[in-house]
């Protein structure tokens, strides 16, 4: 080492750990060489990852890849231009009318469907589930289609699509009258009957519940009477549980309701 010449301690990336750097200049050739070799690495890695091919996007094992400070700061660079991109774009949002057209164009796009459907079932097929089926489906389409007609403002294009709701109602009915008659199982959940909606009260809520029922159901009483007994028997247990020990006669507690 010559005399005189100073020994610097570098971090960069060519080493994994801090390193002595001697000569300056030859450092400095080595690391911008090491950086436009990883810089290539990653834009073909990059480069890769837009290839339709799942498999083609795959990095290659005998590949070496870019330490992780440089992936890192590479997208994040990346992020900030999308971002920086997507603020100066100026994006026009589409008016209420436009969003309004969309909608009606999509219901119109599903009455003509359902009304397709209708049409093409073949009414004197032995598959009745598969008939009413086709029932049920259109019964869907046109909930949805009269509901999403509601908050919209009236206007020809919608006038439009009332008229081919009522066009569908009418075919409906005559496919419902022509085919016979609905005789699938009807199924319903009755999991509720066998359970006790006021299992999670306190005992003390149970009864007085089970009171109000004897009470206004059963007996017949009016709803103030009904009140009135409410508020006596509240009273009552009050009374009942605010209960102390005081000292008797004879010295010794005794319990008795604080008055």
């Amino acid at each position: 080492m010559p005399k005189g010449r100073a020994i610097r301690i570098c971090n960069c990336a060519l080493r994994p750990t801090s390193h002595k750097v001697q000569d300056e200049n030859a450092h400095r050739l080595e690391l911008e060489a090491f950086l436009r070799t990883q810089n290539a690495i990653l834009t073909e890695a990059v480069a890769r990852l837009a290839v339709s091919d799942p498999s083609a996007a795959l990095p290659n094992p005998s590949q070496p890849l870019p330490p992780a400070h440089i992936i890192l700061s590479e997208t994040e660079k990346s992020m900030r231009a999308v971002l920086s991109e997507a603020a100066s774009s100026d994006v026009k949002q589409p008016s209420r009318e436009a969003q309004n057209t969309r909608i009606l164009e999509s219901l119109s796009f599903k009455i003509q469907a359902a009304m397709t459907s209708l049409r093409s079932a073949n009414r004197a097929s032995v598959d009745m589930n598969a008939l009413w089926e086709t029932v049920d489906r259109a019964k869907r389409e046109l909930e949805i289609v009269a509901s999403s007609l509601r908050p919209l403002k009236e206007t020809p294009e919608s006038a439009k699509v009332e008229d081919e709701m009522r066009k569908l109602e009418c075919e409906l009915n005559d496919f419902t009258v022509a085919i016979p008659k609905d005789k699938r199982p009807l199924y319903y959940d009755s999991a509720y009957a066998l359970e006790n909606p006021i299992k999670h009260l306190d005992p003390m809520a149970q009864i007085m519940v089970l009171l109000g029922l004897v009470c206004n159901v059963i007996l017949g009483l009016a709803i103030g009477h009904t009140n009135f007994i409410f508020g006596t028997v509240t009273l009552l247990i009050k009374l009942a549980m605010s209960v102390h020990t005081k000292p008797d006669s004879e010295g010794g507690d005794s319990e008795g309701p604080t008055f």
